[in-house]
């Protein structure tokens, strides 16, 4: 049997609330009733762990105690939110404008000074990518 210090998924503490003897305190035989309180006192040593344990043990109590419908590991999972969307949206923008910035840090050791590459750069927003790739190569330039 796993420890309240291992580490179990959900899944598996499921496993282990579907498997465990709910019933072991009606029962005659004092070893039915220690092996029941042990393995009780392990799933809510487990449940205090974190709140999804503590919350897919409080749902099997409501099933078992309360006849509610059996939990499962994927109707705890919690649903994606416009402000998780935005979140992982805004990650991508972050992501995206820290590329821009290496790039330029890039382009500032392509160029022996600051100067040559705003002056580079100045030259690229006059003109259209094809005009400057044309430009540079006929001039021997490196891009």
């Amino acid at each position: 049997m796993a420890t309240a210090n291992t580490t179990i998924t959900p899944a598996e503490y499921l496993t282990m609330l579907e498997s465990h003897d709910w019933y072991y305190s009606y029962s005659d035989d004092v070893t039915v009733s220690r092996a029941g309180r042990a393995s009780y006192a392990q799933l809510t040593a487990i449940a205090e762990s974190s709140e999804a344990m503590t919350a897919l043990f409080k749902a099997f109590c409501d099933h078992i105690h309360q006849g509610a419908d059996k939990p499962s590991i994927e109707a705890l999972q919690p649903e994606t939110t416009p402000e998780a969307e935005q979140f992982t949206i805004h990650t991508d923008v972050v992501t995206g404008w820290r590329t821009k910035s290496c790039n330029i840090q890039l382009l500032n050791q392509v160029f022996n000074a600051r100067q040559e590459a705003e002056e580079m750069l100045a030259l690229v927003k006059q003109t259209t990518p094809k005009a400057f790739i044309k430009q540079t190569a006929a001039a021997g330039a490196r891009v």
